[in-house]
C-alpha cells in the first residue's frame, strides 16, 4: 500500500548496515526481529534485508458469544458457553466396614460428594485449564474454563512458524 511508502524509502542503502538487515523509521532491524507497528493487527518483521508484513484477520464474531477488545492485541478475547459442555459429577457414598481403624476417621473418609468438572467439545473430553487445540491458532489460545465456558484468549504472534515457511520456500527455489 502506498500510506506504506514513507516509512520504507530511506536514501542509504541498507547493505551498507550489515548483511541482512533492515532499515525502519530511523531504526535498524536484524533478520528474523519483529518491527513494531502502531496497528496491532499489522505484523511486520525484517527477512533477508526486506522488511515483510502480514495482515492478521481475527475469526468472524461467534454467535453467543462474549467478545472482549483488549488492548495491544488485533483480535478480541471470547468467552463462549459450550453447548456440549458438560459437568461430571462423581458421588462416593459411604461405606460400612469392620475394621481397626478409630471410628473418626470412617465417619470423615467417604463422606459428602466429589465434583469433578470438564469440558466436552467436538467429542473429546477437556480438564479445566486444558489447551482445546481445535480452536486455537497462533494468535490465539483457547481452554477450558471451570465454569463450562471455553475461554479464548489473544496470544503475541511469533515470527519464527513464518520464517521458516519463507525460508524453506527460498531454499526449494534454489535447488
Amino acid at each position: 500500500p502506498s500510506s506504506y511508502e514513507d516509512d520504507y524509502t530511506d536514501e542509504e542503502d541498507p547493505a551498507a548496515f550489515g548483511p541482512g538487515t533492515c532499515r525502519y523509521g530511523g531504526k535498524l532491524y536484524v533478520s528474523a526481529q519483529q518491527i513494531p507497528r502502531d496497528d496491532p493487527c499489522d505484523f511486520c518483521f525484517c527477512f533477508r534485508s526486506d522488511i515483510i508484513c502480514l495482515q492478521q484477520s481475527c475469526p468472524p464474531p461467534i454467535s453467543g458469544c462474549h467478545e472482549e477488545p483488549i488492548s495491544g492485541f488485533c483480535c478480541p478475547r471470547y468467552e463462549c458457553p459450550v453447548s456440549m459442555a458438560t459437568v461430571l459429577n462423581v458421588t462416593t457414598s459411604t461405606t460400612t466396614t469392620t475394621t481397626t481403624l478409630p471410628p473418626h476417621f470412617l465417619s470423615h473418609a467417604y463422606k459428602g460428594s466429589v465434583t469433578k468438572r470438564g469440558c466436552q467439545i467436538q467429542g473429546k473430553a477437556y480438564q479445566v485449564g486444558e489447551t482445546v487445540a481445535a480452536t486455537s491458532g497462533p494468535c490465539m489460545r483457547c481452554s477450558c474454563g471451570g465454569d463450562g465456558q471455553m475461554k479464548c484468549e489473544p496470544k503475541a504472534c511469533s515470527p519464527e512458524p513464518m520464517l521458516q515457511q519463507m525460508i524453506a520456500v527460498a531454499a526449494s527455489r534454489r535447488r
